[in-house]
């Protein structure tokens, strides 16, 4: 049974985690705002003694109204992963309507039972 004061020891035990000497972390978040049928998306890069480095946030639009926000590990979102390596080459924010040619195998693959 989880009474008020465990859960609030384990809310405080949850914090943010420094990455190595030398090394920046990006932290990813999305939220989905049902109303206006949004998904909101943002990143905030900070060093090793939690100094801000960079940010930036993003609004999709859906036009799906049965979409979810979720976590996934790596392995299994490779299709985001790609995007997300394929945005260096991109001189400013891209936006696909399309399957991007990036994803299209990966997308492919994921389909194959």
């Amino acid at each position: 049974m989880h009474t008020a004061t465990s859960t609030q020891q384990q809310e405080q035990q949850i914090r943010w985690m420094p990455p190595p000497t030398g090394y920046l972390k990006c932290n990813l978040d999305a939220a989905l705002f049902t109303i206006s049928n949004q998904v909101g998306m943002g990143a905030s890069i900070r060093d090793e003694k939690g100094q801000f480095v960079a940010a930036t946030t993003r609004t999709m639009l859906s036009n799906h109204s049965d979409f979810i926000v979720a976590f996934t590990k790596r392995q299994a979102n490779g299709s985001a992963h790609a995007l997300a390596r394929a945005a260096l080459s991109h001189a400013s924010r891209a936006t696909f309507d399309v399957i991007s040619s990036c994803i299209t195998t990966i997308i492919m693959n994921e389909l194959m039972p």
